[in-house]
Formats: structure tokens, C-alpha cells, sequence
């Protein structure tokens, strides 16, 4: 058996005198059963126990009884339920002597008889195990810590606050991040209300036109290339350009002198006359 909600159990109790339960123990050892210095105190209507501070503490010092109360976890077999016996330090002793024969300690099932009624007394007698269900089953609830959940802690001052007032100052709520930060945003949404917004009206904004600027660059060992111009290109390849020819046949010849001879290798040959 295992208990899936760690939640604080309820007491085990037996109301009067002959009242009888079987339980299993729910410890490994008698070392591992807690305790704690408890002053019990009454708050409005209901009785309170509270933690003794030990130093400099405000109860102590106003006198209220301290006990050491011990919290014995076990199994009631007849409510089938996780519970806790809160007993004196003196129920001890009767629970050493079952654990000298059982171990374990949870491997042992006893009985619990009341003896009496005003200052009652208990019986605590072992049984044999055989007869109820597996150790084993109840190896998930053994050793929980339970006591700190069986009374309240308080501080110096607020038990100061108490024995003036009557009542302890209200302890701060636990609040989960997701909580707080939700908490926030829902106290800005209402604290923030957005300004009035007035109607843009659109700015046209005229340029001048932009003249390009031709920017001419030097540098040194480069120039710039040039617009070629066209030109005729000879090839041997290709067909030889075609001079134009000159007709020399009219074109007016100069007159000769008798003292010359003149030899014109274009005219068609002429007589060489001696004088």
C-alpha cells in the first residue's frame, strides 16, 4: 500500500476505558519515531499546540507547562487508515519491548488497549503477524515525517503578540509565482489607461531634383580608355584597299624649256629633240 497524497493524517484516538484497536507500527526503529517540546495553549475557542522555541521562549517564561510529546506512526487495521498516536515520551518503553522481538519494527502488529479514563494508561501487546497481510505493503509509509505538520511554529514575537492580544498575527498566504505574476498584470491592465490618441494628418515633404555630377577620377599607371574612333585595318587576308588613282592625262601640263630634257614616264613617249 502506498499513500499517493502526503497530506498530515488524522489522530489515533481511543475514547474510554476497554477501547482496543490493532495496528501495525509504522516505523524501521523506536529511534526514528519523532518528538517535540509542545506547549498546548487555547485560541478564542479552539486548543492549540505550539512548538516550544527553546531559547528566550515567551511561554516558557510565562510559565505554561512544556511536555515532550512523541507522534508513533501506524496502520489502524480497523478504520484502514494511515494515522498518528500522539502519546508522552512515557508510551516509549512498551514499544522498545515489541521491538526486541520484531524486526524490523514495522513487521510487528500489536494491539492497543486503553486502561482507564481520566489519566488513562496503555497496553501494547504484540500479535502474530502471520495473520494479516505483507510487511512489504507497507514499506512506502514507513518513516514519514509527520511532525512537523502535528503542531505550529511560531516565532518569539508572534507568541509575544499572543499573549497580549489573544491571537497570533495572521501568517502570509504562500502564493505561486504563476499566481503572482498574473495577479500583477490583472492590477496593470486597470491601473493603465492609454492617452487619447489625435488624428495624424500626413506630411508631404518636396525634394529638389538631383542633378548628377560627373566625378572624374586619376590614378596613376591607369588611363581611362578613349572612344575609339573608326578605322580601316589592313589584313593580308583580306582584299588590299583600293587607292584612288590620279588622272593624270587631265591635268594641265606646264610648258618645257629648249634647255631641259623632260621624261614624263605617265604621258605617252615623246620625241627628245636636241637644239
Amino acid at each position: 500500500m502506498e499513500n499517493t497524497q502526503f497530506t498530515r493524517p488524522s489522530y489515533f484516538n481511543l475514547k474510554k476505558d476497554g477501547d482496543t484497536a490493532v495496528v501495525r507500527l509504522l516505523h524501521s526503529s523506536t529511534a526514528t519515531i519523532e518528538s517535540q517540546l509542545i506547549h498546548t495553549v487555547k485560541v478564542g475557542d479552539k486548543i492549540k499546540k505550539i512548538k516550544c522555541t527553546l531559547k528566550d521562549c515567551p511561554l516558557c517564561a510565562a510559565g505554561l507547562l512544556q511536555q515532550n510529546k512523541v507522534y508513533v506512526h501506524l496502520w489502524n487495521y480497523d478504520t484502514k487508515e494511515e494515522e498518528i498516536w500522539e502519546r508522552t515520551d512515557k508510551i516509549l518503553p512498551s514499544l522498545m519491548v515489541v521491538e526486541r522481538d520484531w524486526k524490523p519494527l514495522y513487521s510487528a502488529v500489536v494491539r492497543i488497549t486503553r486502561k482507564g479514563n481520566d489519566f488513562p494508561s496503555y497496553e501494547v501487546t504484540p500479535l502474530n503477524p502471520m495473520q494479516y497481510d505483507s510487511a512489504d505493503n507497507y514499506k512506502g509509509l514507513v518513516d514519514k515525517p509527520y511532525a512537523k505538520m502535528m503542531s505550529m511554529t511560531r516565532k518569539n514575537e508572534d507568541i509575544t503578540q499572543f499573549l497580549t492580544t489573544g491571537q497570533f498575527p495572521e501568517k502570509k498566504k504562500f502564493v505561486s509565482k504563476e499566481e503572482y505574476f498574473k495577479d500583477k498584470q490583472g492590477d496593470q491592465q486597470e491601473s493603465f489607461q492609454p492617452a487619447p490618441q489625435q488624428p495624424i494628418t500626413p506630411t508631404i515633404v518636396q525634394t529638389p531634383p538631383v542633378t548628377p555630377t560627373v566625378v572624374t577620377t586619376y590614378s596613376y599607371g591607369y588611363q581611362q580608355p578613349q572612344p575609339q574612333q573608326p578605322q580601316s585595318t589592313y589584313s593580308p587576308y583580306s582584299t588590299p584597299m583600293q587607292q584612288p588613282q590620279q588622272n593624270y592625262s587631265q591635268q594641265p601640263q606646264q610648258p618645257k624649256t629648249e634647255m631641259e630634257d623632260y621624261f614624263d614616264p605617265f604621258s605617252a613617249p615623246t620625241k627628245v629633240t636636241r637644239v
